[in-house]
């Protein structure tokens, strides 16, 4: 049986980081992020802001394809045939929800959330936004521009949403990683394993 990990967490806490580190220690692996097919981030701020003043269901975000490409990971995993009991079978799944909604509920095994300060992660998102906006001079000003729209929307509703994922989803994670003993992670998560049939 194919065991699948929600990585979670807000943004700039690691999530893809970790999710690579573990994909190349258990080479089998399948990582897949919800970023590549949430559609929440396209929302204008008066969508977004009813959403969550309507109690910010889970269950109302668009992620057209998610599920349908989570169970054909699933299925990939299940049939492969490998001569050894040592190979395991894990979908590694990048997800800012760990399993709050129905549908990931019924498809997650385990939830790791990774534990780092939103001030740190709010700087790790500036550093990205100053690097990738580094030069020419008219991409610096454009820069400070996406990042003083940024900090707006952090204020305005950002910070409120990660408190909320914070308050959601972190108390019922199974696992609860720092982000400093990686060996500890690792052998918690083959702790939750089952090892291939040998054929």
């Amino acid at each position: 049986m194919t065991i699948v990990i929600a990585i979670s967490g807000p943004p700039g806490s690691g999530k893809s980081t970790l999710c690579s580190l573990l994909c190349h220690h258990f080479e089998t692996s399948i990582y897949l992020s919800m970023d590549d097919f949430q559609l929440m981030t396209d929302w204008d701020p008066i969508t977004l802001h009813r959403w969550f003043h309507r109690g910010a269901d889970y269950n109302q975000l668009p992620m057209p394809g998610l599920v349908e490409y989570l169970q054909a990971a699933i299925t990939a995993q299940n049939h492969l045939v490998k001569d050894t009991e040592n190979l395991h079978r894990f979908v590694f799944l990048e997800s800012h929800l760990g399993s709050a909604t129905d549908a990931l509920a019924d498809l997650v095994n385990y939830v790791v959330w990774i534990d780092c300060g939103l001030d740190i992660c709010l700087a790790r998102a500036l550093i990205a936004m100053t690097t990738q906006n580094a030069s020419p001079k008219s991409a610096e000003i454009s820069g400070c521009h996406d990042i003083t729209h940024y900090l707006e929307q952090y204020i305005a509703l950002t910070s409120k949403l990660l408190r909320l994922q914070n308050k959601r989803i972190r108390p019922f994670a199974d696992y609860i990683y720092d982000g400093n003993d990686i060996e500890a992670l690792i052998c918690w998560i083959i702790s939750k394993r089952t090892p291939f049939a040998t054929s």
